[in-house]
């Protein structure tokens, strides 16, 4: 069984141990849970993502359920969101900060997933889907302006900047900051590791950072 966390500003923690006592009672053998991916002894939190996960996993730990701990990286697909529709015209405005992300597709991480819920032998583990390589939002700057050909800035805003960028965009107000606290965290280095876990459950290099936005349709016009 694949338990995949519920949808942040809800009551993550309730619905996941709801899920895992149907699990014991049903006589599921294995679940698969994807938390966010933190360091080993990691402060870091993220509202609404990080106190849920680790509750959880707690509670997973406490079942008589086996389980496997699939820590999922940010997403490639949530990068547009952080910098917006139009980084080729404006360039990339983020907060400043030089931590790199190591994302991940949602099609790798779903095949790592298949893999895991269909092979012998993951039981009792934990590991990190981290994607390769870790970039930085000025290489990102960078990677755009090759596609394009022409210079995209990286331009470090404020915090009020940033917020007052994206709720521009359409955002509302509390998306935005939610949105922020993920940027942070990637300024942080907070998902900069690459220990290989998602290329050997994939057998193959995963999708890059790079590659994702050359193929993009909304950034490759």
């Amino acid at each position: 069984m694949l338990l995949v966390p519920t949808h942040a500003f809800t009551d993550r923690s309730t619905q996941h141990a709801n899920v895992i006592a149907a699990a014991e009672e049903a006589g599921v053998k294995h679940l698969v849970y994807t938390p966010i991916i933190r360091k080993a002894g990691s402060e870091f939190e993220l509202p609404q993502v990080t106190e849920p996960d680790t509750f959880t996993i707690k509670a997973l730990e406490a079942s008589d359920l086996r389980s496997t701990i699939l820590g999922h990286p940010p997403y490639i697909e949530s990068l547009q969101g952080y910098i917006g529709d139009n980084a080729f015209e404006s360039g990339v405005r983020v907060p400043a900060g030089d931590g790199k992300v190591a994302s991940a597709s949602r099609e790798d991480l779903a095949e790592a997933q298949a893999v895991v819920l269909t092979d012998p032998g993951h039981e009792g583990k934990t590991y990190a889907l981290h994607g390769a390589p870790a970039v930085s939002f000025s290489d990102v700057a960078e990677i755009l302006s090759e596609i394009r050909g022409t210079a995209v800035h990286y331009v470090p805003l404020s915090d009020e900047e940033y917020l007052e960028h994206i709720v521009a965009g359409g955002l509302p107000g509390p998306v935005a900051e939610f949105v922020l606290s993920w940027v942070h965290a990637i300024n942080g280095g907070e998902w900069d590791d690459q220990p290989g876990d998602l290329e050997r459950l994939l057998g193959r290099e995963p999708t890059t950072i790079a590659e994702f936005l050359r193929d993009y349709p909304a950034t490759a016009q």
